[in-house]
């Protein structure tokens, strides 16, 4: 799974007390619910996009506990600020 050299940091560097919003890509022939079933009872969910991305928000200090849950379906996880300004692994250009 591809995870954002931001989403890199926040793992092993969460600031105490902040949030943050992520977004899940989720594989093309998967069931959005797919992703979210898991995890769902320790983030904030919102409702997948149009593409089946899903954005999740939780506190920086959940995020490692997050990602070694999530299910193979999930592809990428990226900072919801970039996704939704439609770059594409914006973080590491």
């Amino acid at each position: 799974m591809y995870l954002s050299p931001t989403v890199r940091t926040i793992r092993t560097d969460p600031t105490p007390d902040e949030s943050v919003s992520l977004m899940l890509r989720v594989a093309d022939d998967a069931d959005p619910e797919e992703a979210v079933d898991p995890i769902a009872e320790a983030v904030e969910v919102g409702e997948p996009t149009q593409f089946g991305d899903v954005p999740v928000a939780l506190p920086e200090s959940e995020v490692d506990a997050l990602l070694d849950a999530l299910p193979d379906v999930v592809e990428a996880v990226e900072t919801a600020d970039v996704v939704g300004m439609g770059v594409s692994h914006g973080e590491d250009m």
